[in-house]
């Protein structure tokens, strides 16, 4: 075999190993408050599973449960204490309105948790996502040329 048929067999070798080599990024990805790995939709179950591979993102993940935790038992406190008095009156009872007010102050005290959530649970995903750009493979940089022996391939680290 000659030289050149050598060099583009190596070369096919070269680019096949490239198409195959590659693995998907791990990445996830926030859209509209929906998380995103391998165009799948994360529940936040999931969520925190892949964040404890990661120690400061799983710190992060722990904030937000507590905050999802108590946002969640005021949010449907608060709902239920609306709700019983707008149902009575439907019924035609006599509505104890004050509760409803309770209620409305409970759901109030629930968006901050909500909040606090998002932004922990955002904050633990981009936490994560650096982490993985620490660990992942450097950039190889390929250059074709000619060298002081022939044609040849250039690798730089």
């Amino acid at each position: 075999m000659n030289n050149a048929k050598l060099f583009f067999i190596g070369m096919l070798f070269l680019n096949v190993s490239f198409v195959f080599g590659q693995t998907k990024s791990d990445t996830i990805l926030i859209k509209r408050n929906t998380f995103l790995q391998y165009n799948h939709r994360l529940t936040p179950k999931d969520l925190f599973e892949i964040a404890e591979t990661n120690p400061d993102a799983n710190k992060e993940t722990q904030k937000a449960k507590w905050n999802h935790f108590f946002g969640v038992i005021f949010a449907y406190s608060g709902g239920a204490l609306i709700g019983f008095p707008i149902g009575t009156a439907l019924g035609g009872g006599d509505p104890i309105w004050a509760m409803a007010g309770v209620g409305v102050g409970l759901v109030l005290v629930a968006i901050p948790f909500s909040i606090a959530y998002n932004k922990h649970i955002k904050k633990a995903v981009r936490i994560y996502n650096n982490g993985l750009k620490k660990i992942g493979i450097n950039k190889i940089d390929y250059n074709i040329g000619i060298t002081r022996n022939g044609l040849g391939v250039k690798m730089r680290f």
